[in-house]
């Protein structure tokens, strides 16, 4: 029933700029349909220099809805992401509370 052409179960997260795209977020969500981006940081929270990217996420209907969040590391060339420090940050609900989390935990996520 899942159809990549529905929205949100098949969309797909980029940066742009200049009116081109320049980078393609992979695994938003950990492949899970259905979900929605709710906010969306971009700061260097390892000090590197780099802007790193932080996604507050929803899955499911709006009742049953769970967070579903990602932290995307700029490595300079690309962004990275780690499925399992990604699935800790399920309990977060604010980019506030993921950053924080992520600062402490920088070696999870760095």
């Amino acid at each position: 029933m899942l159809d990549d052409k529905d929205v949100p179960r098949g969309s797909t997260f980029h940066i742009f700029k200049d009116g081109k795209q320049v980078f393609e977020f992979p695994g938003a969500f950990a492949g899970q349909p259905a979900c929605w981006v709710e906010a969306v940081a971009f700061d260097d929270l390892n000090g590197d220099g780099q802007t790193d990217v932080v996604m507050a996420g929803k899955c499911l209907g709006a009742k049953d809805s769970y967070p579903a969040n990602a932290m995307y590391v700029n490595t300079g060339k690309t962004f990275t992401t780690k499925e399992a420090p990604n699935e800790k940050l399920g309990v977060f609900n604010t980019i506030k509370e993921i950053e924080a989390y992520v600062t402490k935990n920088q070696r999870m996520f760095f």
